[in-house]
């Protein structure tokens, strides 16, 4: 027995000096897959994860691993980067994604865990084989469970030959009290997805979403949000490149219908700046369309949309604002389909639209610059400035190419509402 303070400290230094492995020391680093040789090793990424223990971490060897991984424990997911085109990949298993938790067809889940942090790996969704609308496909999903997703790809969660449905996420997290999820989704990539990019659901969830690249462009896309936070979801938005989210067979003006860069819905508090947001249907949409669906879920009040830079939003406005007491400041906006800004209150049956702060945006190339609904009332607007606009200011519910008011069109339809 190593007895003295001298005697421990002479043993780890032999330790270091030969070379031992860090295995002997905790035995909290396993690997999949075939790579770094001084770990245990294992076939599949789940069963890593089933061999390390609590706060451990498992190192995924290049390669692509065909499973369905679970994730329940505090743990690290770190990818081992090649440098190349080889890298850490969840596929598809051969018969496809199956349907494992709840309605969700997950293909890596965290479920009632705190502490689970996944670095450089790729989850792909292609050839998942779901032939269902009811089974809802999402590549990473947090339930009840917190950490951070860092340097992830997550694409191609679609559902290629389905016809509209509220299925296909790439990184979803979901929660409601007394249940939580606080989770990072930071320096990340999703692409390809069927119906939202990144979500966050329910009054448990807090999300901080940065620095990320969001695209949404495939051929068979339906109406969808890059990013949302919704049913009484907090936290903030920002930094992030939203581009190429359109459907294709939207007409105006079913703005209900169409694919939007951000969407809060049903949220308090939640901070949206810095992002650039290019080429969609609507840039940044805060509504109350669902607020009655979701129990403890509030109105889309006090919310702060600051510094965000909007162009080409394709038919619909750059940002809509059906809610009260938000502030929008700041942005710059380019090339908007329909306004600048919209003030509305169609989204609900109470004060939708009202005591809004709008101030210092700049506006260039849009029908309106800030078009407001005359039903809305409050709403402070100053300091902002429009160029190549039809109005700077005009009352109404629509303007379009002609920069009129035109009576009488239909509202169109609403995205799906999914579980």
């Amino acid at each position: 027995m190593l007895r003295t303070r001298h005697e421990r400290l002479g043993l780890l230094i032999l330790l270091a000096l030969t070379g031992f492995p860090r295995l002997a020391v905790a035995g909290t680093t396993v690997v999949a897959g075939n790579c770094m040789n001084n770990f245990p090793h294992f076939p599949t990424i789940q069963a890593a994860v089933n061999a390390v223990p609590a706060l451990g971490t498992v190192l995924v060897c290049p390669g692509n691993y065909p499973e369905q991984v679970v994730i329940a424990q505090p743990l690290n997911l770190n990818g081992v980067a090649s440098g190349g085109a080889n890298d850490a990949v969840i596929t598809s298993p051969p018969g496809g994604v199956a349907q494992t938790f709840g309605p969700y067809s997950p293909q890596l889940l965290v479920t009632n865990a705190t502490a689970v942090n996944i670095t450089n790996i790729a989850v792909d969704g292609a050839n998942n084989g779901i032939s269902a609308c009811a089974t809802l496909f999402v590549g990473i999903l947090y339930s009840n469970s917190s950490g951070t997703i860092n340097k992830v790809a997550a694409r191609n969660q679609n559902l290629p030959g389905l016809p509209i449905c509220g299925s296909g996420w790439g990184i979803r997290v979901i929660a409601s009290v007394p249940q939580s999820s606080t989770v990072t989704v930071e320096n990340s990539s999703v692409r390809a997805w069927q119906f939202e990019g990144i979500r966050g659901r329910g009054d448990g969830v807090t999300m901080t979403i940065k620095n990320n690249y969001v695209s949404g462009f495939i051929p068979n896309h339906q109406p969808a949000n890059a990013i949302d936070l919704n049913a009484g979801a907090t936290g903030s938005i920002t930094g992030n490149s939203i581009a190429d989210a359109i459907w294709a067979d939207n007409v105006f003006p079913d703005f209900g219908d169409a694919t939007w860069g951000i969407l809060l819905e049903c949220v308090q508090g939640v901070i949206v700046s810095g992002n650039t947001i290019a080429n969609t249907q609507g840039g940044i949409v805060l509504d109350n369309f669902f607020c009655s669906s979701f129990p403890n879920a509030p109105n889309t009040d006090s919310n702060v949309v600051s510094s965000n830079k909007i162009f080409n939003t394709q038919l619909y406005d750059a940002v809509y604002v059906c809610g009260n007491n938000n502030t929008v400041k700041g942005n710059t906006i380019q090339g908007a389909g329909e306004s600048g800004i919209k003030l509305d209150n169609s989204c609900d049956a109470g004060p939708s639209g009202s005591n809004n702060t709008i101030t210092s945006n700049t506006i260039n190339e849009s029908c309106a610059g800030i078009l407001i609904n005359p039903a809305t009332f409050g709403n402070s607007v100053s300091g902002n400035a429009s160029t190549n606009v039809g109005s700077t200011t005009l009352a109404g519910t629509l303007c379009g190419p002609l920069f009129g008011d035109p009576p009488g069109l239909p509202t169109g339809l609403i995205k799906p509402l999914d579980n």
